[in-house]
C-alpha cells in the first residue's frame, strides 16, 4: 500500500490493527491530500495508523500534527524542521529531547535563554555560534563559560570580573593574559605568591598594596624588594635586616655611592 510506505526509506508503516485498516489501505497519497482538502483531520488519520511521514507528505502541517498528538520526536523523523516545529509551539525542551542540535534551534529562531533553559550547556551554544554577551545575558557562569572553552580574556571583554574570574577557576597567570592589572588581582583575592608565580614584578605587586612581608613570604629576593623601592625600615619590618651599614642602606643612597666612585664591594660590606 503506497500510502503506508515511508516516503524516503520505503519500508513499511506501522497501523493501528484495531481498527478497520482496509480503507487505509487503499488510499494514495492523493487520497490523504484531498482527504486533508475536505476536513479530515490528522488525528483521524493518526487513529487509522497513519505516520506522521505519510501525513507530511500529504500536506498536514506540524501544527496540525501535533494537535493530533504527534510528539516532537515522531515529526523531526517525519522530517519537519525545528523552525516549522517552533511555529506548531513546540517548547525548545521538545525539540531537544526529539534530537534536534543546539545550532538547529539557534537557526529556528530561539534564543540563548531558551536553549539554556531547555538544558543545552555552554558548550553547544557555542558551537551553534552563539557569540559569549550573549551566553552572559542568558545567565551562564563564568565557571560555565570556562569549561565551554571561553579564555579569561574572553570572559573580561564581555563584563566578567576579575573575581568571577577567578570564582570560576581561572589562574592569576589567566588573570594577567587577560589584562588585569595586580591591584585588580589583588583585590579578587589572589596572593603574593599567586601573582608571583604569574610573573608579576615585585614593583606591581607593591602598588598594588602588598607589604615587604607578603612578597618575602611570596618567595621574592631581599634584592628584589629592594629594587622595588620598600624601605630599609619596611624591610626590617618584614624581617629582611641588613648588617651594619648596609641596614641603612637605599637605591638613592647607593646610586649617590655610585657618582662618588664608592665600590660595590665597599657598599656590599
Amino acid at each position: 500500500p503506497k500510502a503506508c510506505i515511508h516516503p524516503v526509506y520505503k519500508w513499511g508503516q506501522a497501523v493501528d490493527v484495531r481498527v478497520d485498516v482496509k480503507p487505509l489501505l487503499k488510499l494514495s497519497i492523493s487520497d490523504l491530500k484531498a482527504s486533508r482538502e475536505k476536513g479530515v483531520r490528522a488525528e483521524q488519520l493518526k487513529h487509522q495508523g497513519c505516520s506522521a511521514a505519510v501525513l507530511r507528505a500529504a500536506g498536514y502541517t506540524a501544527g496540525e500534527l501535533r494537535n493530533a498528538g504527534y510528539t516532537a520526536g515522531d515529526l523531526r523523523h517525519a522530517g519537519y524542521t525545528a523552525s516549522e516545529l517552533k511555529a506548531a509551539e513546540f517548547s525548545p525542551k521538545d525539540l531537544k529531547e526529539a534530537g534536534f542540535s543546539s545550532r538547529s534551534l539557534r537557526s529556528a529562531g530561539f534564543s540563548p535563554a531558551d536553549l539554556k533553559a531547555a538544558g543545552f550547556s555552554a558548550a553547544e551554544l557555542k558551537s551553534a555560534g552563539y557569540p559569549i554577551e550573549a551566553l552572559k545575558q542568558a545567565g551562564y557562569s563564568a565557571a560555565e563559560l570556562r569549561v565551554a572553552g571561553f579564555s579569561a580574556k574572553d570572559l573580561k571583554s564581555s563584563g566578567f570580573s576579575a573575581q568571577a574570574l577567578k570564582a570560576a577557576g581561572f589562574s592569576a597567570g589567566n588573570l594577567k593574559q587577560a589584562g588585569f592589572d595586580a591591584g585588580a588581582l589583588k583585590a579578587a583575592g589572589y596572593t603574593a605568591q599567586d601573582l608571583r608565580i604569574a610573573g608579576l614584578s615585585p614593583a606591581a605587586l607593591k602598588a598594588a598594596g602588598f607589604s615587604a612581608s607578603d612578597l618575602n613570604h611570596a618567595g621574592y629576593t631581599r634584592g628584589d624588594l629592594v629594587r622595588a623601592g620598600f624601605t630599609p625600615s619596611e624591610l626590617a619590618a618584614a624581617g629582611l635586616s641588613y648588617s651594619g651599614s648596609a641596614a641603612m642602606c637605599s637605591l638613592e643612597r647607593a646610586r649617590q655611592a655610585r657618582e662618588k666612585g664608592v665600590s660595590l664591594a665597599a657598599l656590599k660590606g
